[in-house]
């Protein structure tokens, strides 16, 4: 099968946005190893390439029509931007597909698209004045999205963004499949996932569909084609509608997956009792601000939360209108409120924490547990001000646990805890039961603002690992080698704020729901969304 390839930002040695292929030590990439020109040469699509080698052009024919895709390496030079545009100009009838991989972005809404600044470049370079150009296609960004914009011509340009890694599985190969359909004038995407239908049906889960159907998954781009390109040939299609029976071919055989075990509760009451609960929050109230001191009932004991005093939290910023009770939830949440942190940061911060002699504080979690939390990012949340902050933290230093070696990174943070990277990914951070094997973390792929994630996290200390699971998908990248926790004695677990360096800091921004601890691994039968 002909295929054109590039190098995006984990594929060159050097990815600094002031490095480009021109000043690459073109003997030592390894892409360039793998894939050489010659291997290219070998499909009669081949077009050329430019004296890097890693850029390239092929000129392929659908019905009758030939076209020509222009793969553009992750940083180009002024000279490659010179190359590319001789390429378009002796090759100026074909209708143009530029591919590189970071042309459009994504908002924080995980739907609409934006220029990025390197797009913006190759937009002025060699988009904008060469009408021949029709499509753009990247990834790099994570999620699915479209831009259309004008040309000096007038003509419209869609650009496509698509990146699954982030989704479950590390994207569940899903790939986007574009018909060219020139008798109605359209071009049709859909999303689809031969590595779905082929798993073995015990290991299918609720998140395994071959055709995704959301927003800029499943579309059709109107084009004229005899109007936009002087001389196109319109040819009667084989087949009146390629993508239905791709889909068709696709999915024959496929009995489908699961349905999902989340249901939306009745009442605040409608959970399944998990034996081995040690704590069970549903952080409830009159809307509205949480005073200090105000208590949230722990419904599995006595380890009742409230919310620390302002004077004694080591924040000189807090306000007491940074800590409220809302009317707001994830759907399978049997409780319906939470509790928001609002204005937070590294210095401003506010959290809820458990009285220094609750049980929950000593917790023998060495035969493996469950944690169970719903959580928001506020919509403004900002990386340079809210990244690494933690929602859920036992508190303490883990550098005065015995036997646990140095480390660059947070030596003397908390034992355990859950938050959010600069990245937007939730990391669950943890020093096992044998403390001597370091620190172990799970991540997710990337969080949106402002919606609700139900995180689980369970250790089985028969396995040794600890699976982050978020709204009921295991993360792939799985702690290994871990099982229980260690503590300090006497540390209450707070909600809200990280703790490091034997104090309160970097406070969540977002809310947080209802809350459990179990001194077990729990199956999802068993969660708070069952």
């Amino acid at each position: 099968v002909p295929y054109a390839i590039l190098a995006g930002n984990h594929d060159v040695r050097n990815a600094s946005n002031s490095v480009v292929d021109t000043d690459y030590d073109l003997a030592n990439e390894p892409f360039l190893d793998t894939f050489p020109v010659d291997r290219a040469e070998a499909h009669d699509t081949f077009g050329g390439a430019d004296p890097t080698g890693l850029n390239r052009f092929s000129i392929f024919e659908a019905e009758g029509q030939q076209y020509l895709v222009l793969s553009l390496n992750w940083r180009v030079s002024d000279a490659t931007l010179a190359w590319a545009s001789d390429v378009l100009d002796a090759h100026s009838e074909l209708p143009t597909i530029i591919a590189s991989h970071d042309i459009i972005s994504i908002q924080n809404d995980g739907v609409t698209g934006e220029t990025s600044p390197n797009g913006e470049r190759l937009w002025d370079a060699l988009i904008n004045d060469n009408d021949q150009v029709f499509l753009t296609l990247n990834g790099h960004y994570h999620g699915s999205a479209k831009v259309e914009r004008q040309n000096a011509a007038g003509n419209t340009v869609t650009q496509i963004l698509t990146d699954h890694q982030m989704a479950y599985e590390g994207g569940n190969g899903y790939m986007n499949l574009l018909e060219f359909d020139i008798t109605n004038g359209e071009i049709n995407v859909n999303t689809l996932s031969p590595w779905v239908v082929s798993k073995p049906e015990d290991k299918l889960t609720s998140y395994d569909t071959p055709v995704l159907t959301g927003a800029n998954e499943q579309y059709s781009i109107p084009v004229d084609f005899e109007s936009r390109f002087a001389g196109f040939t319109t040819v009667e299609p084989a087949q009146s509608d390629l993508s239905a029976r791709a889909i068709e071919i696709l999915t024959e055989g496929f009995n489908g997956a699961p349905e999902s075990a989340h249901a939306a509760a009745g009442n605040e009451h409608d959970y399944v009792q998990a034996e081995g609960t040690l704590a069970h929050w549903q952080l409830t109230g009159d809307a509205g601000e949480v005073a200090e001191g105000q208590l949230f009932d722990d419904l599995a004991g006595d380890s009742d939360l409230y919310r620390e005093a302002i004077d004694a939290s080591g924040s000189a910023t807090a306000q007491p209108g940074n800590v409220t009770i809302v009317d707001s939830a994830q759907t399978y949440s049997p409780s319906q409120q939470a509790v928001c942190f609002n204005d937070s940061s590294r210095e401003r911060f506010s959290y809820l924490t458990t009285a220094p002699d609750a049980p929950v504080n000593n917790a023998d979690l060495s035969g493996g547990y469950t944690i169970e939390t719903f959580l928001m990012l506020d919509d403004e949340w900002a990386a340079d001000v809210n990244g690494w902050s933690k929602a859920l933290t036992r508190s303490g230093n883990r550098s005065l646990i015995e036997g646990m070696p140095w480390s660059q990174w947070d030596y003397t943070a908390s034992p355990a805890a859950l938050g959010i990277s600069n990245l937007r990914e939730f990391q669950w951070t943890e020093i096992g039961e044998d403390a001597t094997r370091g620190d172990k973390t799970n991540w997710s792929g990337e969080i949106l603002t402002g919606t609700w994630s139900h995180v689980a996290l369970v250790n089985d200390a028969e396995t040794e690992t600890t699976v982050m699971y978020v709204n009921g998908a295991p993360v792939l990248r799985t702690a290994q080698d871990t099982y229980g926790m260690s503590f300090n004695e006497g540390m209450p677990w707070i909600l809200g704020s990280d703790w490091v360096d034997d104090g309160a800091t970097n406070g969540w921004h977002g809310c947080i729901g209802e809350t459990r601890i179990v001194d077990r691994p729990l199956e999802a039968a068993e969660w708070l969304t069952a």
